[in-house]
């Protein structure tokens, strides 16, 4: 962390609201805004903490629920929010390697939130997390091994091969390297460097992409810089900014970027563009949009133009863009390395539905494109049902686009023969998993 100046039973509070509210449907990012809102007085070090211990137990989640209940099963009254407490006891055992000290401080704070009382159902089964060894006790199954769901194994068997899938499933537990992108449209590169050293943060230079640095270490939190409440950087992962590399935005063009808020990618375009030009971004969410509205005047972005529509229906304007970006909802099975509660949603019957809206919002924007000109496809899925057969079915219903390389240099081909698409892999790459193809149109 940071820093050590929190409070532990406001982090403990934090952590089991946010993780009781994304038991009952939430997202990880609206459980915790919810947890922060039920707890206002606390300060940003004990949100933060509080974050961390969430999403990490998320990601190991399936493990520790089974410790849990395997140890409580004699115990049947016990209340949702002392179960929650017990994961994170465990999480915090077994996967931060906390103390005897940190573990019995934790009990104490438990004991002060719950009361004597309800919390003493459970004083006998708390002693055994002592006692227990987690080769012993866990299972040997490669859903508990990768923290994976077993379905999502043997897909990622199916469409790798078992190495590469091992080496995907173990990457993706690691911790994920923070990039971000100098926003050169309101300052030279050179002097927003020097503005972010002297905030403490140091940077290494990723070669691959413009603009493009990953964070070596940083004295406070990115968000809380001075620098980045100005615009001078985006936090954004490295597949992102690769697309938009992709897209090759010119000066003069006129572009549709489809599902485009909250605006990063717009921006990337912008950057490249030098502010010359005309950005049409549609997004179908009006909160969505009004977030995107912010974040282009916090960017400087002056040629982005935004626009509420449904992209699976007739667009209201007339326009033959030059190049489209079309970046639509997906399962986000490729970014179970930074967000880990995807891996618990997500099944194979919600990756066919992306599918189907993926296709629909694909066919419908193709109109919009001129002669020659480009559609860009992404997606943040390794899924072939929400990629290469999305490109397939597209293409032999239209037969004026093709396939067209993707000459960056960087990436591993495309699945069932589109060598000219690219994915990236954690494993691989050091990001996202991704999907990119480049459709000409004739």
């Amino acid at each position: 962390m940071y820093t050590n100046n929190y409070s532990l039973i406001d982090v403990m509070k934090i952590s089991i609201e946010a993780l009781k509210e994304y038991d009952n449907n939430k997202s990880i990012k609206k459980s915790l805004y919810n947890a922060f809102n039920k707890y206002p007085s606390s300060n940003i070090n004990s949100r933060r903490l509080a974050l961390k211990i969430v999403k990490e137990l998320i990601r190991k989640r399936n493990v520790i629920k089974f410790l849990v209940n395997k140890e409580i099963e004699e115990c049947e009254e016990i209340k949702k929010e002392i179960k929650l407490f017990l994961e994170i006891l465990f999480y915090k055992k077994f996967y931060e390697k906390a103390s005897y000290e940190e573990i019995l401080e934790l009990i104490k704070i438990a004991r002060k939130i719950f009361g004597y009382k309800k919390f003493g159902n459970i004083e006998n089964y708390i002693g055994k997390i002592f006692t227990i060894s987690l080769k012993e006790e866990i299972p040997k199954k490669e859903s508990f091994i990768y923290f994976c769901p077993e379905w999502f194994i043997e897909y990622t068997y199916k469409i790798l091969g078992r190495k590469q899938a091992i080496n995907f499933l173990k990457k993706i537990n690691e911790k994920k390297p923070i990039y971000i992108r100098i926003n050169t449209l309101i300052e030279d590169e050179e002097k927003i460097l020097s503005k972010i050293s002297l905030e403490g943060v140091k940077l290494i230079k990723d070669k691959r992409l413009k603009y493009l640095y990953k964070v070596e270490s940083t004295k406070k939190p990115l968000s809380l810089l001075s620098s980045y409440k100005k615009g001078f950087f985006i936090i954004e992962d490295f597949s992102s900014i690769f697309c938009v590399e992709v897209l090759k935005p010119l000066p003069g063009e006129k572009i549709l970027d489809i599902c485009a808020a909250p605006g990063i990618k717009t921006s990337h375009i912008a950057q490249l563009m030098n502010n010359n030009g005309m950005i049409i971004s549609i997004d179908s969410s009006y909160s969505r949009i009004k977030e995107f509205k912010k974040n282009m005047e916090k960017l400087k972005v002056k040629i982005a133009l935004p626009l509420l529509a449904d992209a699976t229906k007739e667009l209201p304007i007339k326009i033959n863009a030059d190049k489209i970006l079309l970046d639509p909802p997906c399962s986000n099975t490729g970014a179970f390395w930074s967000d880990p509660s995807f891996k618990w949603i997500i099944n194979y019957n919600k990756i066919k539905k992306f599918s189907i809206l993926q296709e629909k919002i694909l066919d419908n924007i193709s109109k919009y494109v001129k002669n020659g000109g480009i559609i860009i496809y992404s997606t943040c899925s390794i899924a072939i049902e929400e990629n290469e057969k999305i490109i397939e079915k597209f293409l032999k219903i239209h037969p004026d686009f093709y396939l067209e390389e993707i000459d960056l240099g960087i990436g591993s081909p495309g699945l069932r023969g589109l060598n000219e698409c690219k994915r990236l892999y954690p494993h691989l790459h050091e990001c996202n998993g991704f999907f990119i193809a480049k459709l000409r149109k004739e």
